[in-house]
This record gives structure tokens, C-alpha cells and sequence, in this order.
């Protein structure tokens, strides 16, 4: 069994730093993301329900437009808990954790839209391999000062970091022009978006040509109608189950990344103790990305901390 030892931690570091990163980012992790899930799968299978039955026009537009509100929400969770690593917009003498508390309304439209110009030091900085802005060291180099010494480490570390980098810049793609198609939305309904009721009136294109689709919606700012153009009803429910369950997972990798450390710690009697630090280097990337031994060796690795040697 190896020996517990105390946690060489100021308390007034862990009171202003350690515990209230551990309580937001667990409250992301284990509660948001999870309920962001549900609510998602919920409206996700409420709209396919709408759409494959009965329901008149009115109904129809009203269950995607949900489906396409709940996207904007994930995404902006993602943007909320990501944001802070590769944009940091306050201070943070106490930790990033404290501008997740800073309501931002042109976050997600600089996380988002910015992404495609980002060097790969800032994707590294969001998947956990760097410290953005602090001479971008990598977390393996942080570990090798404290001590930790193995070489097995530092060419999976490099590979894991090079392959979450390239899966992470083709996702952002993805998200980018997901956040593109869906910021008229939701500029809409925050500005007061109106459904556009079938009874009411019919929209018209630029030839005066009816618009019969989904969902139309107004919007107010502009004077204008919203639509979304080539696309089924279908096909928006289906681009919102997985560009919303993507964004969740974002929010989720970040958070657990930021959380491994903090929770090797074990608290006891009033007393913190340094605890097995499990999986310190993370990964995401798609399937065959990695070989099975890198894969193997990363999921195995674990920490266990040791008093100094006599040479130091």
C-alpha cells in the first residue's frame, strides 16, 4: 500500500483556487452536461414524434424551433466551460474558474467564429495537453519539475496531444458552421422571436414566392423572415441531436480534464492528502487516430506520489 502523504497546499489556495474549481467544474461535469443530455434526448424525441405523426404546421415549426433552441443552449454551455482556456477575457488571480461565473454575451460568438484561426498551441491549451498564455507549457513538462520521471510517457504524450489537436480542429469546423446557421435564431428569440402561425399570414422569398417549409420565424431586429433553407424538418432535428450531443461532450472533456488532478486530492479530518492521480494525460480523438498499445498505456498510466530522494 503506498503511504498517504499531506498535500504541501496553502489553505488559502485551496480555499480561493482548488475548492471552488473542484465545485464548478463537478457541477458541469455530473450535473449540466447530464441534464443538458436529457433535455436534448427529450426534445429531440418530442419533435420526431410531432413530425412522423398528425400535427398541423403551427405544431411542426413550434418542435423544431425547440430542437434548434436546445442546440444553442448546449452550445453555449460548451462555450461557457471552454471559453476560458483559449479566450480568457478577466483576471484570474483566484483561477479560470472564476469567469465561468461572468455572464459574457459575445462569448460564443467569438469562441465559436474565431476557432478556424486558432494555432494549434490554443487547442492544446482546451484539450488540457498546455497552458495557454503561460509560455504554453505542456502539462508533461509541469509534471517532470514535480518530479515525475518516465520516458515511456513522452512520446504517447506527443501523440495524444498531436491527434486530440487534428480531431479537435475538424470538429471546430463543424461547430463553427453549426453556430453560423444558428446565431440568427437565437439573436431572434432572445430579441423576442414569433413564430410565424399559418393562420396569421403566409412568408414570401425575395420573388414573392411563398416559402413553405418547417419553420419560419421573425426576425424582429431585422424585419425580416428566418428560414431554413434546403433543409427537412427532419434533417434540423437530426443536425441538432448531433451537434448538441457534440457540445455537450466538449463541455464534459474540458471539465473532466480539469477535475483529474483535483480530485486525486482526499480530504480527511481536515487534512488534504495527495491521492492516485489516474489518466493525467487525456485524449479525444476518433477511433484508429491512436494505436491500441498508445491507447492501452494512456488508460493504465496512473501517479502515485513519493517523498523526495536523498539527492534531491
Amino acid at each position: 500500500m503506498v503511504e498517504r502523504r499531506v498535500a504541501p497546499i496553502d489553505p488559502g489556495y485551496l480555499d480561493r483556487m482548488i475548492l471552488p474549481s473542484r465545485a464548478i467544474y463537478l457541477t458541469v461535469r455530473d450535473t449540466l452536461c447530464e441534464a443538458r443530455r436529457l433535455g436534448l434526448a427529450d426534445t429531440v424525441q418530442a419533435a420526431r414524434r410531432k413530425l412522423s405523426g398528425s400535427a398541423g404546421q403551427d405544431d411542426r415549426s413550434a418542435a423544431v424551433l425547440e430542437t434548434m433552441w436546445e442546440v444553442v443552449s448546449c452550445l453555449e454551455l460548451a462555450a461557457n466551460v471552454a471559453a476560458l482556456w483559449v479566450d480568457p477575457q478577466l483576471p484570474a488571480p483566484n483561477g479560470r474558474w472564476a469567469e465561468m461565473t461572468f455572464y459574457d454575451p459575445s462569448r460564443a460568438n467569438r469562441f465559436f467564429e474565431s476557432s478556424h484561426k486558432w494555432a494549434d498551441e490554443r487547442f492544446a491549451a482546451l484539450s488540457a495537453h498546455r497552458l495557454y498564455g503561460d509560455g504554453d507549457s505542456s502539462t508533461l513538462e509541469i509534471l517532470k519539475e514535480v518530479g515525475f520521471e518516465d520516458e515511456r510517457f513522452t512520446t504517447v504524450f506527443e501523440e495524444a496531444e498531436a491527434a486530440t489537436n487534428r480531431f479537435l480542429r475538424k470538429s471546430f469546423q463543424r461547430l463553427a458552421e453549426a453556430w453560423q446557421f444558428l446565431r440568427g435564431y437565437a439573436a431572434s428569440y432572445e430579441h423576442g422571436l414569433i413564430l410565424v402561425p399559418s393562420a396569421y399570414g403566409e412568408a414570401v422569398d425575395a420573388q414573392e414566392e411563398p416559402i413553405s417549409v418547417a419553420l419560419i420565424v421573425s426576425a424582429t431586429r431585422k424585419d425580416a423572415a428566418l428560414w431554413p433553407e434546403g433543409q427537412t424538418a427532419e434533417e434540423i432535428v437530426d443536425f441538432a441531436e448531433n451537434i448538441g450531443g457534440f457540445a455537450i461532450d466538449l463541455a464534459d472533456y474540458v471539465a473532466d480534464c480539469r477535475l483529474r488532478l483535483v480530485e486525486s486530492l482526499e480530504f480527511e479530518n481536515g487534512e488534504v492528502y495527495m491521492g492516485e492521480f489516474r489518466n493525467p494525460i487525456p485524449y479525444w480523438t476518433e477511433k484508429g487516430e491512436l494505436s491500441e498499445e498508445t491507447i492501452a498505456l494512456l488508460d493504465g498510466m496512473s501517479i502515485n506520489w513519493s517523498g523526495a530522494r536523498s539527492s534531491g
